[in-house]
């Protein structure tokens, strides 16, 4: 949350980046508000939609036509290497925001899969040297595989503790409740804590795979 300048009957365009939210965040959330109700703010979106800005309309209240101050809300998340991951989670959190849960579930664990494959596909560039091989193992790259044997090897390899078993637990139910949603067309009926608990779950997963590769890179640095 930060404070802005509130322009009565006028346009007030936010400068994000100003406010400590990085240029390639995606934004999940938005909320301006008047300190004193001098105005109403409404977002104002354009066909092109830059994450960067916000951009709000004042309408005045009839209190004042003085600039005021008021607050921003902003929820966001930075994308990674892997952007199609944010905009998963980004797309899971409108999701539930809409009570939407099933596709949560689905987008959750897209965004999760999608950082790990990232993840994966990048270490066997690196340290696989031959082609054959390497078009090999990426045949078995199934969710399963990844998350079971991929994920742990590259853990071994670098000293890195693995992944703590609570959030591998929640980790492998997501994929599974994904699994039965999409492939056996079931109508699972997804609570508001089980969307819940496997976006956090998924949100851990991925930090954990940005840090991973974050110890690659230095590493080859």
């Amino acid at each position: 949350m930060f404070s802005i300048e509130v322009l009565p009957n006028d346009v007030v365009t936010i400068d994000l980046t100003q406010h400590g939210i990085p240029a390639n965040a995606v934004i999940l959330y938005s909320k301006c508000t008047s300190d004193d109700c001098r105005a109403l703010l409404f977002p104002i979106e354009f066909p092109v939609k830059l994450e960067s800005y916000l951009t709000v309309y004042c309408m005045s209240t009839g209190m004042s036509l003085e600039p005021g101050k008021g607050s921003a809300l902003v929820c966001w998340i930075e994308t990674g290497t892997d952007a199609q991951s944010s905009i998963r989670i980004a797309n899971a959190f409108r999701d539930i925001a809409k009570h939407d849960f099933t596709n949560a579930v689905v987008e959750t664990f897209s965004g999760f899969e999608i950082a790990l494959y990232t993840l994966i596909t990048s270490h066997l560039d690196k340290h696989c040297s031959s082609q054959t091989l390497k078009r090999n193992l990426e045949r078995r790259l199934t969710a399963a595989v990844m998350m079971q044997e991929f994920l742990p090897g590259v853990c071994e390899q670098l000293g890195v503790k693995p992944l703590n078993k609570d959030v591998s637990d929640a980790l492998r139910r997501l994929r599974e409740c994904r699994n039965r949603l999409l492939h056996r067309g079931t109508t699972e009926v997804i609570t508001p804590s089980m969307a819940g608990e496997f976006l956090v779950a998924a949100l851990i997963g991925i930090a954990f795979v940005r840090y991973i590769e974050g110890i690659t890179l230095a590493t080859i640095g």
